[in-house]
């Protein structure tokens, strides 16, 4: 009898595994029939519409009365009692993380849709002001053209300026500029009682120049974020990239961590712990005549991933790249994960038939998950970015652990410096301390690791090594075990002094596993 049983039960985990695998076949080809084409034409669209906001100069005008929309609209909840905390309407699967947050169900959600323009670019005194849902794709494609760029310029031009000040930047120029809020002049603000603030890097009011440095990593908790002006720096029009083989994590750390001043751009991709690239690069005017124009970018080359293992073997092996291109080197294949989404887009067929509608947005992928396939990525899949201490000998060690506890490859490697400055990063060094950002992306190569128990390995390890893991993803850590790893000291008093306790959840309610499951 029992015998019976447990061939039943190996039969219906059959029947359900077949199932599942014929789920994930549909939906790829939902992905490739419509999220492709509908998110080609949402972006066509998208950039009409923004080239025809940006030549009628009329982003000051509707970016005055938007503003005033969501002052009338945070005095009313004030007029009605404050019952409920505060959040913008923006719904999660707008939003660039891996899973719908459940956070939102129940608050008063602010209407903020529509900020999403230009408002000024100031070549003279080097800054541009922009609307926090612009992305970071739409506003590069509109300086580049005027010889200038933004110091960090993170790697998936989808993300919004909004989303990387609230939240955190990183890019493969941060070792030399550290974070993407590290370049910004000053935010515009609506507080929780309907008031409208500017606070600034340079301004000497106190409560000011505090707010400014509370901003960043708060996730929207101390008020809604309605304009930033962020700084330019010139730029040429092409980047000079450099790929070095590695064969060893000893090998990837002394080349990532080097001090020359004359890389603007470091990264490294690591397939296997025996196998690596690190890929230093620095503005050019063009190649000379015996050095070649790379083509990587066009949708009929293979993905920035593939093309850096394929050329990686080559010893000292040089290109340059158009700026643009290189920015969005890895949007079309969301680092690598859009292989788990098209397993048929490595294919030279695809890539030269549909290559051009690449990438699909987030956004509209997100809305076509299923609940099973979501379950299926939280089970396998992991998505993450951990910071550390970069002195060699530590990020080795840590890297091997790592490894043993998930083994998932590829890993990206991005150095970045980590400033004195006052906020929600533990920083009491007095100078600028060298980090490494750890960027995990794909599916579990050991079968027997349960990713929720991996994931608090990983956070109590890091915390021990005064490490950060980034509010980026699923956070496994309890809320005392959150304060620990970050500075909370800037935030509460900020949160106590504008009266937001009972007006925005908690920053930590907002990342959490309990704000999203």
């Amino acid at each position: 009898m029992l015998t019976i049983v447990k061939r039943i039960r190996e039969v219906r985990m059959q029947f359900d595994e077949q199932f599942f695998y014929i789920t994930i076949c549909l939906w790829s080809f939902f992905v490739l029939f419509f999220t492709l084409p509908a998110s080609y034409i949402f972006n066509r669209i998208r950039d009409l519409r923004t080239w025809f906001i940006f030549i009628t100069r009329s982003a000051h005008s509707t970016h005055r009365r938007r503003v005033a929309f969501i002052q009338r609209q945070m005095k009313k909840w004030n007029n009605n009692g404050r019952k409920t905390k505060l959040c913008t309407s923006r719904r999660g699967w707008k939003t660039l993380g891996v899973c719908l947050p459940k956070y939102k169900d129940g608050c008063t959600l602010i209407n903020i849709s529509g900020l999403q323009d230009i408002l000024e670019i100031n070549l003279q005194q080097e800054y541009v002001h922009v609307e926090p849902m612009l992305n970071i794709g739409q506003l590069i494609k509109y300086l580049v053209p005027n010889g200038y760029t933004l110091p960090i310029v993170p790697e998936l031009e989808d993300l919004t300026v909004g989303g990387l000040i609230n939240g955190f930047g990183v890019g493969s120029s941060s070792k030399k500029y550290g974070f993407f809020h590290e370049l910004c002049l000053s935010f515009e603000l609506v507080l929780s009682d309907g008031s409208l603030v500017t606070t600034a890097k340079t301004e000497g009011v106190e409560k000011d120049f505090a707010l400014f440095y509370g901003v960043p990593f708060s996730h929207g908790s101390i008020g809604v974020l309605v304009s930033a002006k962020l700084k330019i720096i010139p730029c040429k029009p092409f980047v000079k990239l450099t790929y070095v083989p590695c064969n060893s994590l000893e090998l990837s750390a002394c080349f990532l961590c080097a001090e020359d001043r004359s890389n603007e751009f470091v990264e490294g991709i690591h397939f296997s712990q025996d196998f690596g690239v690190v890929v230093k690069g620095c503005f050019s005017d063009g190649p000379a005549r015996n050095e070649r124009i790379s083509t990587i970018g066009k949708w009929y080359q293979p993905l920035f991933f593939e093309h850096v293992s394929n050329v990686g073997v080559l010893e000292g092996y040089t290109e340059h790249v158009p700026v643009v291109r290189y920015y969005c080197r890895h949007s079309k294949s969301f680092f690598w994960e859009i292989k788990n989404i098209l397993p048929f887009v490595r294919s030279d067929f695809f890539r030269f038939f549909l290559g051009w509608m690449l990438p699909p947005r987030i956004t509209m992928l997100k809305d076509s998950v299923t609940h099973q396939i979501e379950n299926y990525h939280r089970k396998i899949n992991v998505i993450c970015s951990f910071l550390q201490f970069f002195p060699k000998m530590l990020f080795v060690a840590y890297l091997l652990w790592l490894l043993t506890v998930s083994q998932i490859y590829p890993l990206w490697l991005c150095p970045l410096v980590l400033n004195p400055t006052p906020g929600f990063m533990r920083q009491r060094a007095g100078k600028r301390l060298l980090f490494c950002c750890i960027g995990m992306s794909g599916t579990l190569r050991k079968s027997d690791v349960v990713i929720p128990n991996a994931l608090k390995k990983i956070e109590a390890y890091l915390s021990s090594i005064s490490g950060f893991k980034m509010a980026f993803g699923d956070c496994y850590m309890d809320k005392p075990q959150f304060w620990e790893m970050f500075n909370s000291n800037l935030y509460h008093w900020l949160r106590v002094k504008y009266d937001c306790q009972d007006a925005f959840p908690d920053v930590y309610d907002k990342i959490c596993y309990a704000a999203y499951s």
